[in-house]
């Protein structure tokens, strides 16, 4: 492109490139129905480009974790098939033993994937108010956020799913006695904040197949009383 000679085109040139870089600090207008007192403030680029980093590295974790469920179902398959091989003489075990320790062992994997799952989509909708406003391209990354978000809840709600067809089920905790059953208590909780021997927050959702515990939830509890008084 040639320079134009006329020195007030070159002038009017230079102030549009002026006015255009200094727009650039200015925030997209928010979306029609969004409310600007939710906006939050203006992001900082770095704290939004390390929580990005971090959803990465947890999809990435989720990944490995499939890959995992994987390997223990092949796993569990060739130790069964080892030991029949090794002494065919031997009495053979209950083979519906067998079943219910691998199919237990892939349970537990699959809860696990699941959990990763959920915090990974956890991370997105932290991450998501942040592409509300701020340096230029918020639309479309509010756009790609608002794609990634719902798969990753749908991904979630899939894995519910598959849990629910094998009969497995969340063990229900949240405000109810601790049962040591089928809860762990892994942190003692105020006197204040519920009734005595209650659960007052989960912190580890567990799970539950027929009579048989997957996985004890873990929860915080308010100390029974005893005596006098509580403890």
């Amino acid at each position: 492109m040639k320079w134009p000679d006329d020195p007030d085109l070159r002038r009017k040139m230079v102030e549009g490139l002026l006015d255009w870089v200094a727009g650039l600090d200015e925030g997209e207008p928010l979306p029609e129905g969004v409310d600007p007192a939710q906006s939050g403030p203006v992001p900082d680029l770095y704290a939004t480009v390390a929580a990005l980093e971090a959803l990465r590295r947890e999809v990435g974790l989720q990944g490995r974790a499939f890959r995992q469920v994987s390997e223990a179902v092949r796993e569990t398959a060739d130790r069964v098939e080892k030991a029949r091989e090794e002494d065919r003489s031997a009495p053979r075990p209950d083979p519906e033993e067998g079943r219910r320790a691998g199919r237990r062992e892939v349970l537990v994997r699959l809860l696990d994937a699941r959990d990763r799952a959920a915090r990974v989509h956890a991370t997105a909708l932290a991450v998501a108010p942040r592409m509300a406003g701020g340096f230029p391209g918020a639309a479309a990354r509010r756009e790609a956020f608002g794609a990634i978000t719902a798969a990753l809840r749908m991904h979630v709600e899939a894995l519910d799913e598959a849990l629910r067809d094998l009969d497995c089920r969340e063990i229900p905790a949240q405000g109810r006695p601790f049962d040591p059953s089928r809860m762990r208590a892994v942190e003692a909780a105020r006197p204040d904040e519920g009734e005595p021997g209650s659960v007052v927050e989960v912190v580890r959702a567990g799970w539950i197949r027929g009579d048989e515990i997957l996985r004890p939830a873990e929860v915080r509890v308010v100390p029974a009383a005893t005596g006098g008084g509580r403890t």
